[in-house]
């Protein structure tokens, strides 16, 4: 029988559309360092003196970056501070705007529309 760990339900959680400033958890605990490493190992082959970083770079380059950014711990941090894991609604809807309580949508008859020059 397959199970699953913690951590792998985490990789195949859905998240919601329009909701990445809130619950991408990966923009939040592990891009950055990511980013950080890469730039890292960018400077360190620029000082060795190649003056162009091209594709035959990349992997050698991004490879302990990757090592170094995409750790358990960065991973579980990443959803914890979202508070997704464990889930904890309150922490991820605190900042979120609050609908309004009623929508009014006015009626055709309702709307006074006054006379544009480019009606004459």
């Amino acid at each position: 029988m397959l199970t699953l760990s913690r951590i792998e339900l985490y990789y195949i959680s859905r998240l919601s559309s329009h909701t990445s400033h809130k619950l991408q958890p990966c923009d939040v605990a592990v891009f950055a360092p990511l980013k950080a490493a890469y730039r890292r190992q960018v400077d360190r082959i620029e000082r060795a003196g190649t003056n162009t970083i091209g594709k035959e770079h990349f992997t050698s380059l991004y490879s302990p970056a990757r090592e170094r950014a995409l750790t358990k711990k960065n991973i579980l941090a990443g959803w914890a501070k979202c508070g997704l894991g464990p889930f904890d609604p309150d922490r991820v809807l605190k900042d979120t705007p609050k609908p309004p309580a009623e929508l009014t949508i006015p009626k055709a008859d309702e709307v006074n529309v006054g006379s544009y020059p480019q009606d004459a």
